[in-house]
């Protein structure tokens, strides 16, 4: 499995790929797929193997963590393995699921996000600025589950990022520029 860290110059497509890579955009030419399923013809496909936790985070702001999370997991078959896994995440990044989402911070939002794309426990994993908001301590503790996922075999693609941590330890790091590698 190849992990990548995307660095972008200003334009340089990151939006448009990942839009792409989602089934939210349909490509012009060419193709666009992963583990062999075209993004835009086969999106349910895409969906089941793919975990994507967006750069700006948007939740019902008047639930809690826990209900946010339920929600998330309730829209999958396997609820219960997602729980578990839900469980496992929000001890490690120490996350209250009682607070209501519009009294967290912007750390504790990031977390919640961050725990429902892993808690899916798809394959492949596109972050997008995964440890924004973040204090160091939580950065590193971050950095450790990505290296155990990796362990796990899933791939992730981990786009800007300011964490240096991150960085040194991806296997590639890519520029991206006018949508090319």
């Amino acid at each position: 499995m190849l992990e990548s860290r995307w660095t972008e110059r200003q334009g340089g497509g990151k939006t448009t790929t990942i839009r792409l890579l989602m089934g939210f955009l349909k490509r012009d030419s060419g193709r666009v797929t992963i583990n062999e399923h075209d993004c835009w013809r086969e999106k349910t496909e895409v969906k089941k193997i793919v975990s994507y936790l967006p750069g700006e985070l948007h939740f019902i702001e008047n639930l809690t963590g826990a209900e946010c999370l339920d929600l998330i997991a309730g829209m999958h078959c396997d609820y219960l393995q997602i729980k578990k896994n839900r469980d496992y995440f929000v001890s490690a990044l120490d996350l209250d699921l009682r607070i209501l989402i519009r009294k967290m911070s912007k750390g504790m939002k990031q977390k919640l996000g961050i725990i429902s794309a892993l808690m899916l426990d798809a394959t492949v994993l596109i972050l997008d600025e995964p440890s924004s908001g973040l204090d160091p301590l939580m950065q590193k503790v971050f950095i450790d589950l990505i290296l155990e996922e990796k362990k796990r075999g899933r791939l992730y693609l981990c786009l800007p990022t300011n964490s240096r941590r991150l960085s040194a330890r991806v296997s590639r790091l890519e520029l991206f520029e006018k949508g090319n590698f």
